[in-house]
């Protein structure tokens, strides 16, 4: 299914607009997969970001593209361009400038950044950014806050982005991958099986709105042993809930359970009290 969807996407999108139209201003990060530019097109002198895919990287190339011309939305970068060149693959997409949550994080690190009810506003745009991606049957797979860019602060308006890790599920089982994606530190326990579920993207999301709330990573990771720990709550986790209302430790509660089928849902968690 996968190859027919590459091929359709090669047959459609081979005569789009040229790279020759692009002016590459600067970079502006790398991953996995590929590394990231700022660039403005010269016919409407618009800024774009631009991934550039190496060749050996095209289907990681062509899954996010198909997932960007799907999910069409306002809490989403909006697809521009797609060009296969004699080396690289280039995908272009809206240029969104902004801070992202990490910098609110390390704002929280310095006791900066306020009480609950200013941190709940950005809890609720995140929530919302993962309902869309769950209304395409979308797990993105890299939540994290480097990946929610904010575009406003007064109220607090985010956009996901980077869909270089996402698949789609559309049921309750899990989903075994070949690779482990996204980030440690991010991910749920049920990524060191290579596999993921469709409340995924909910664990990692409790673990941005616990670091935003206590400047502090919730599980402890080795990355020279490779090593884990996604107990909950420990000792320390309990004394820093102790400065929490008892709806946020309810949250958090509901959301860091180690089995995702015992996981609180995206139609709970858009309904629970903390949020109100």
């Amino acid at each position: 299914m996968f190859n027919k969807i590459k091929s359709f996407f090669r047959r459609k999108f081979l005569k789009r607009k040229s790279i020759d139209k692009y002016r590459f201003v600067r970079s502006i990060g790398y991953g996995s997969y590929a590394d990231i530019y700022k660039t403005q097109y010269t016919i409407d002198n618009k800024y774009y970001t631009c991934k550039r895919f190496p060749k050996n990287r095209i289907e990681a190339a062509e899954r996010e593209l198909h997932i960007l011309r799907l999910i069409n939305h306002t809490y989403f970068p909006k697809y521009h361009n797609y060009q296969i060149g004699q080396h690289y693959t280039y995908l272009f997409f809206d240029y969104i400038p902004g801070n992202d949550l990490f910098d609110i994080f390390k704002t929280q690190m310095k006791g900066d950044i306020g009480g609950e009810d200013n941190l709940k506003k950005f809890a609720r745009q995140m929530i919302y950014c993962l309902r869309a991606c769950e209304f395409y049957n979308i797990q993105h797979l890299d939540i994290k806050l480097e990946n929610f860019i904010v575009t406003d602060l007064e109220p607090p308006r985010l956009k996901l982005i980077d869909f270089g890790h996402s698949h789609y599920i559309f049921d309750d089982r899990r989903l075994s991958l070949y690779n482990t994606v996204g980030t440690r530190g991010y991910l749920p326990p049920e990524a060191e099986k290579n596999e993921f579920h469709k409340t995924s993207d909910i664990w990692s999301l409790g673990v941005c709105v616990w670091m935003l709330v206590t400047g502090k990573t919730p599980f402890y990771y080795n990355q020279e042993e490779n090593y884990h720990d996604f107990t909950f709550p420990t000792e320390e986790h309990t004394e820093l809930m102790e400065e929490m209302s008892p709806l946020l430790c309810d949250f958090f509660t509901s959301i860091f359970r180690v089995q995702p089928e015992e996981r609180i849902t995206m139609a709970q968690l858009i309904r629970h009290r903390w949020l109100d």
